[in-house]
């Protein structure tokens, strides 16, 4: 916890930094960082998966408030945690948005690969974590192509005949 007001603040938790740029405040407040656990986290969307350093995500409270300038916000990421064949590139930070009930994707700044962190911007406060937000592959969105002819054998016309050995001369 630390005070925060019309001055520049930074404030982190270990994973988690925010940087309250002069003015960004109109009225001194007390900011905090939260470690969320995995009960803590709202639901994920279809395809979205957390790739958040040390905790499960971060709450920076209080919770909802608004600021007059953008605020920077850094996260730490874990790589074991990116999916096959995805990057920290691909990496964002989400927030929860608590009236549409969905995690939403913050603006990002950068990504910063040797210290594992990616750097993002908001004007609210509210929980957050890092993800990648997982495609489907082409295979199998091709697999659902009703005039595909795929997987269709051609025929054999000899197929349906029914053969008998020739006749054999005898005595």
């Amino acid at each position: 916890e630390k005070w925060a007001g019309t001055n520049a603040t930074n404030i982190s938790l270990k994973g988690a930094r925010l940087y309250i740029p002069e003015g960004a405040m109109v009225s001194q407040k007390l900011v905090s960082i939260a470690a969320l656990r995995y009960v803590d986290i709202p639901a994920l969307d279809q395809g979205l998966i957390n790739v958040t350093e040390g905790y499960y995500g971060y709450r920076f409270l209080p919770h909802g408030s608004q600021f007059t300038k953008a605020v920077q916000v850094s996260l730490d990421y874990d790589e074991t945690k990116i999916p096959t064949g995805y990057t920290a590139k691909d990496i964002a930070t989400f927030y929860f948005d608590d009236n549409a009930k969905h995690w939403v994707l913050l603006r990002r700044d950068s990504v910063d690969v040797a210290n594992k962190k990616i750097i993002s911007t908001t004007t609210h406060f509210t929980d957050m974590i890092n993800g990648v937000l997982r495609v489907p592959e082409s295979p199998e969105t091709q697999a659902l192509t009703p005039n595909s002819m795929s997987g269709i054998e051609m025929p054999d016309a000899t197929s349906e005949i029914a053969t008998i050995a020739p006749p054999s001369a005898n005595n």
